[in-house]
Order: structure tokens, then sequence, then C-alpha cells
């Protein structure tokens, strides 16, 4: 059984609310079975060293997608593999920290790393296209 961090906006704004969300799989070839709230609350807590206070699972049921049978025939029509997921919230005091990687993000740094792009961008297409920048540009 693998665990499979769901990396959606939902996903991050509860991760806030120390609830997290990952998606259960099980391994390659294996009969994979709905397992336990419990044994989903081990999996977690072995994983990730933290100890879970609730676990809740949903299953997304898998969509109807169709297939060909041949020129003339029919075609048929077969669904995709169910999803399990699982919310799993945590103490207050405890956190995944694959989780509050994108929230600990300083954005000062990627708007300069933009500034710097489009300042050598324009530079660029200002050479490509033969002009001179005006003394007024040149202090900015």
């Amino acid at each position: 059984m693998k665990l499979i961090p769901r990396e959606t906006e939902k996903a991050y704004q509860l991760a806030t609310q120390h609830t997290y969300s990952f998606e259960i799989r099980g391994e390659h070839g294996e009969n994979f079975e709905k397992p336990s709230k419990q044994k989903i609350a081990a999996l977690v807590a072995e994983t990730f060293a933290v100890h879970p206070i609730k676990v809740r699972t949903i299953i997304r049921k898998g969509k109807p997608t169709r297939f060909s049978r041949g020129k003339h025939a029919y075609p048929g029509t077969t669904f995709r593999r169910n999803q399990l997921i699982a919310m799993v919230t945590l103490p207050n005091d405890e956190t995944i920290a694959l989780f509050d990687q994108a929230e600990n993000a300083d954005p000062t740094s990627e708007e300069a790393t933009k500034k710097e792009v489009d300042e050598t961008a324009k530079a660029d297409v200002e050479k490509a296209l033969g002009k001179k920048s005006t003394p007024k540009e040149e202090k900015k």
C-alpha cells in the first residue's frame, strides 16, 4: 500500500488546519482492497513520524471511458479504477513537512527573479531591434 500526497489547492488550504490529503494505492500487481482507517493511520504515523487524530476516507468512482471494438462494431465502455482518498487530521503541534514547503515559499525572491528576467528580456529585444536606451531608462 502506498501513500501519495495530493497536491491540490484544497489540500494546501486544509494543511493550514492540520488536515492532510493522501491518495491510497496498492503496490503494482497487488490485489487492492480498501484498508481500514486504523491501517491508514498506522501507515501515516510510520511514514511521517506523526500521531493522527482522525482519518476520513472518500472513494471517488472511476469515470467511464469508451473503447473501440473495431471499425464497424459498437464501441464498448469500461471504467477507470476507483480512487481512495484519505483525509488525515493531526494535532496542532504536529505537521508534515511535505505540505509546509509551499506555505513557506519566499514570494519576494520569486518577484525579484521575475523582475530580473523581464529586464534581461527587454534588453535583448532592444538589442535585436537596434534601439538605444535613453539615460532615464539606464538609471532604473
